[in-house]
């Protein structure tokens, strides 16, 4: 827990430093638009932010963050480089991996962690309607995840996408409901 809180204050910190002089203006301007009891997929992030930035504001990424801030990728999607698309797992699909194994996981510069990162990551904007059946994404892991599509919903190796095309100054958020294991 206290890993979490050190690791949340020193992305936010990291986030404020680099994107705006005002820390209040980093809380003020980027919380997504939220009511009450709202589903997941009505979130509405902001544009202008970095992916890192929205990640950090989206209460259901709070693993993901972690993940990315132990393994410094939230620096690279808070950049300019990209553009970028994140298949960001939510928090549930963490914690279906037993405590053990994720503690191990999430332990400072893990390099399976970064690998698994790196395979939720794919080079360029890709919007959900651009996913086909049967389509595969190269990742900056270097391996491909597969797409599928079963009417309306898309899925990511099986896992599904519960909100899509977060957008983000460099590049674009789905979120998706299990984590996409690297064959």
């Amino acid at each position: 827990m206290i890993k979490k809180t050190i690791s949340a204050l020193l992305l936010t910190g990291i986030v404020a430093a680099s994107t705006i002089p005002a820390r209040a203006q980093v809380v003020a301007s980027s919380m997504p638009y939220v009511k009450e009891n709202m589903p997941i997929k009505e979130m509405v992030m902001e544009p202008t932010k970095s992916i890192t930035v929205n990640v950090v504001v989206n209460e259901h990424l709070n693993y993901f963050r972690e993940a990315l801030m132990i393994t410094d990728l939230g620096k690279t999607l808070n950049n300019q480089d990209g553009p970028f698309t994140v298949f960001a797992p939510i928090d549930e699909a963490f914690d279906m991996i037993p405590e053990r194994y994720l503690n191990v996981m999430m332990e400072d510069r893990n390099e399976i962690l970064t690998d698994l990162l790196r395979y939720h990551i794919v080079p360029g904007q890709i919007d959900v309607a651009q996913l086909k059946d049967g389509q595969h994404l190269k990742t900056l892991q270097g391996k491909k995840l597969r797409v599928s599509r079963k009417g309306d919903q898309v899925y990511i190796n099986g896992a599904p996408i519960l909100t899509s095309n977060i957008a983000s100054r460099n590049g674009v958020i789905h979120t998706i409901g299990n984590i996409a294991m690297i064959p």
